[in-house]
């Protein structure tokens, strides 16, 4: 039982980590090709509320992660170049496009993986100068993910067999709270949700969790990430901290209602399934896209009125700074 556990552990810590260090290098990465451009474009498209979501959602797609894209707007509120109200919609839309994470790591590659990593590696050696030059490092950090994937997937059918046998599964399985919890505590500390989707993935698809518990979990990783961007507007002007609090409320709203109305939601995500014809190991990635999609589609046409309500609960305040600081970012 103990040399199980102990096999279990370690298939499941190393994968976790291969997976996490490819996500990380990957954004890493992408940030390094598109930094000169966030700004700008976030400066230029942010002019109503629906160029910001696209600005936000196009940036977080590209990015692979909504984290750049907030951080990068929380300095640039800082600094005074960009107003609060208009960061609103790169909000909704950095959230929306996170969602395109889920949807790659639903594919499960046999051996292509060992392929893209090893092709990553020879190419990251040998073009170093040029446009290309991120080729490498965008084919190794892809490869990195799947093989961490492919890892974790060799620990998920003992896993799943210990799980059943034991007495605290057997008294949690069905308690929304738990996952919901864990979620929240490990993408807080992991700063990535995508982490969290794509073990999510890997549980649902091994039969481990249900889909009750897929949605709690999707609604707890949402929720975790807004801890980056506390962290980040810790100490820096008023307009900051109300854009991280808005943030949060967003994806507490969205977390709140999805647990109110969980069975129709249930409903609802099986009926998008059918009508599209998705195989139903995409549910997780499902689940994902719809919960955010929903939360824009609500929030964009009550911005202004959110707007106000995060002024008022945030409060005006004195500035933090007295003058105009460096970007955080």
């Amino acid at each position: 039982m103990i040399k199980i556990a102990l096999f279990i552990a370690l298939y499941f810590a190393i994968g976790v980590f291969i997976l996490n260090a490819g996500i990380q290098f990957l954004s890493k990465t992408l940030l390094n090709i598109g930094e000169k451009h966030i700004k700008p474009v976030l400066l230029s498209y942010t002019k109503n509320i629906f160029s910001s979501f696209l600005s936000g959602f196009t940036l977080s797609v590209l990015l692979q992660g909504s984290t750049p894209v907030m951080l990068c707007t929380i300095s640039l509120i800082h600094a005074r170049m960009m107003s609060f109200y208009n960061s609103l919609g790169i909000i909704y839309g950095a959230n929306l496009g996170t969602t395109l994470s889920a949807v790659l790591m639903s594919y499960s590659p046999r051996y292509s993986q060992y392929f893209i990593l090893a092709l990553g590696l020879l190419l990251k050696a040998f073009l170093r100068k040029g446009k290309l030059k991120y080729t490498g490092d965008i084919l190794l950090s892809v490869g990195l993910i799947y093989v961490g994937i492919g890892v974790l997937n060799l620990s998920m059918p003992l896993f799943r067999e210990q799980m059943m046998r034991s007495s605290l599964w057997t008294r949690y399985a069905d308690r929304i709270y738990v996952p919901l919890i864990l979620s929240v505590f490990i993408t807080a500390v992991t700063h990535s949700s995508a982490a969290v989707t794509a073990v999510t993935i890997l549980l649902f698809k091994e039969g481990i969790v249900g889909k009750g518990a897929v949605i709690a979990i999707i609604l707890g990783s949402n929720l975790g990430t807004c801890i980056t961007a506390q962290i980040a507007s810790f100490n820096t002007e008023k307009e900051a901290v109300k854009m991280a609090w808005a943030n949060t409320m967003y994806n507490l709203v969205g977390c709140l209602a999805g647990l109110v109305f969980l069975n129709p939601f249930h409903d609802f995500l099986e009926g998008t399934i059918r009508l599209f014809r998705i195989p139903s190991d995409f549910f997780p990635a499902v689940c994902h896209i719809v919960v955010n999609l929903l939360s824009a589609i609500v929030f964009i046409p009550l911005t202004k009125p959110y707007y106000r309500f995060i002024n008022k609960i945030v409060g005006k305040g004195k500035q933090r700074g007295k003058q105009k600081r460096h970007l955080l970012y």
